[in-house]
């Protein structure tokens, strides 16, 4: 076990903090990636239909809502294990997540489809033939917020020890 490290000047102690500042980063951004992407599955997984075009317009952007539109061939519909495969994909925007980033999970479909309405109000708050509402975003981040302090376990526990080491 190395020796506790004391400073002796400004300077050190500058890059001492400097050192710290990195390493706590490093951890805050790994608890909101697992947050965002425990979410992002709670809302894929959880769809309340079992066609694939709502569960696959789900989209994840970083810093600014991924605006693009998911348009569906009626002739070959997508099942709902391909779907979900789909929008899983989106999680690799989170490689390389920093601590400042915003990150904006978003539905996409309906927007070109020849009734030009989004499907996300309806399966959020208002709800299809007095069934809603479904509240799935909604219960998708209750669920990620009161997880919290789970993933902070998981990420303390991915073997970087970053805030012990940083408070040695």
């Amino acid at each position: 076990m190395p020796a506790p490290w004391s400073p002796t000047d400004l300077r050190s102690y500058e890059a001492a903090l400097n050192v710290f500042d990195k390493k706590v980063k490093g951890a805050i951004a790994g608890v909101i990636k697992k947050t965002v992407e425990e979410c992002y599955r709670e809302i894929v997984d959880t769809s309340p239909w079992e066609t694939g075009s709502y569960i696959s317009s789900h989209r994840i952007g970083i810093n600014a809502v991924d605006g693009s539109d998911t348009v569906f061939s009626k002739e070959n519909p997508t099942s709902k294990a391909a779907a979900q495969a789909q929008a899983l994909t989106e999680l690799s925007k989170l490689t390389g997540l920093q601590d400042t980033d915003i990150v904006y999970i978003s539905n996409s479909v309906g927007f070109s489809n020849e009734n030009h309405y989004s499907w996300a109000a309806n399966v959020e708050y208002s709800g299809w033939n007095n069934k809603g509402p479904y509240l799935v975003f909604e219960k998708a981040a209750l669920m990620a917020i009161n997880r919290i302090p789970q993933y902070v376990q998981y990420v303390k526990g991915q073997g970087d020890k970053i805030l012990d080491t940083a408070l040695m």
